[in-house]
C-alpha cells in the first residue's frame, strides 16, 4: 500500500488519492453540457482513464485543457 511506503521512509504523510472528475462534474466545472466533454475525450482534446467500466478524468488533465485554451484565446 503506498501510505505504508510513504511512513517506512519517514516522509510526511500525503494525500494517496488526486481528484478525480466524473464526466458530469468536468462538464458541470467547465459549464458545458457532457456529452461535450465525451466528443473531447474521444477526440484526444480531453485526457481520461477507466476506473474498471468508468470513465474519469484526473485534475491536472482538466487543468491542462483549461490553461491550453486560456494560451489559444490570447
Amino acid at each position: 500500500m503506498k501510505t505504508d511506503a510513504i511512513i517506512a521512509d519517514g516522509c510526511q504523510p500525503e494525500s494517496v488519492v488526486d481528484t478525480i472528475y466524473t464526466i458530469e462534474e468536468a462538464a458541470e466545472i467547465l459549464k458545458i453540457k457532457p456529452r461535450t466533454v465525451r466528443q473531447w475525450i474521444t477526440d484526444g482534446k480531453l485526457k481520461s482513464f477507466k476506473l474498471g467500466d468508468l470513465v474519469r478524468i484526473h485534475e491536472d488533465d482538466l487543468q491542462a485543457l483549461i490553461d491550453q485554451a486560456r494560451q489559444s484565446s490570447n
